[in-house]
């Protein structure tokens, strides 16, 4: 049972597990977005939609976190993108299809989230106690101290996809290296000496975020 709408869960094994375990299919083709977008403003909305999450929205967060082996609170990523579906969908007029229009924004919302979090170790800022619930699962998984986790957050899902993978199944969901193919072994070696790197994060690497756009697009 997730955490009601605008909370994070806090326990970090309950994160990973979030994150690993597949989730139903989902779609919103037969939602009444029509009347269900008819408010009056963005809070109203957003009120709408955080109650019972009538468009399925957080399943798509964790099916698109699955998808891309993007290390991100799934629940964050939830919050995120609640706000831009409110402030968005005052002006939708059914295209793309709704289905369609959902998975960009979540897309959008995990691009968002990934900036941030680099331009937050660039800038050097410490996480804050109350953010710190949203990288306590990296430390898990990771063994690192908390101050560092999104620091090994920001590397994780800036790698290659198909580095990323090899790193989330072996690391996040347990599986063989010997059941992951052909160029595993070098693929998750590349990934944890990413992750090692004690050197903090800085503009060059920002570079990188472009690079990690143009491939999130494909």
């Amino acid at each position: 049972m997730p955490p009601p709408v605008g909370t994070l869960r806090e326990d970090p094994a309950e994160q990973v597990r979030d994150l690993i375990v597949p989730v139903a299919a989902v779609g919103a083709a037969k939602v009444g977005w029509g009347e269900l977008f008819d408010a009056a403003d963005a809070r109203e909305l957003m009120g709408r939609l955080a109650k019972g999450d009538p468009l399925g929205l957080r399943g798509l967060c964790v099916e698109h976190l699955r998808a891309r082996s993007l290390a991100l609170h799934a629940d964050r990523l939830h919050i995120r993108c609640l706000a831009l579906v409110a402030f968005k969908g005052l002006l939708y007029a059914g295209r793309p299809p709704l289905d369609v229009w959902l998975r960009g924004l979540v897309a959008q919302g995990a691009a968002e989230l990934v900036r941030e979090d680099l331009e937050f170790e660039i800038e050097d800022r410490p996480v804050h106690p109350e953010d710190e619930v949203s990288y306590r699962f990296l430390s898990e998984v990771f063994g690192v101290e908390p101050p560092l986790a999104r620091r090994v957050g920001v590397r994780f899902n800036l790698l290659p996809g198909d580095v990323r993978q090899v790193l989330w199944r072996a690391a996040m969901e347990g599986v063989p290296l010997a059941q992951l193919g052909d160029g595993a072994e070098a693929r998750l070696r590349e990934g944890l000496d990413v992750l090692s790197r004690a050197a903090p994060l800085a503009f060059a690497d920002l570079a990188d975020l472009g690079g990690w756009n143009q491939e999130e697009r494909r």
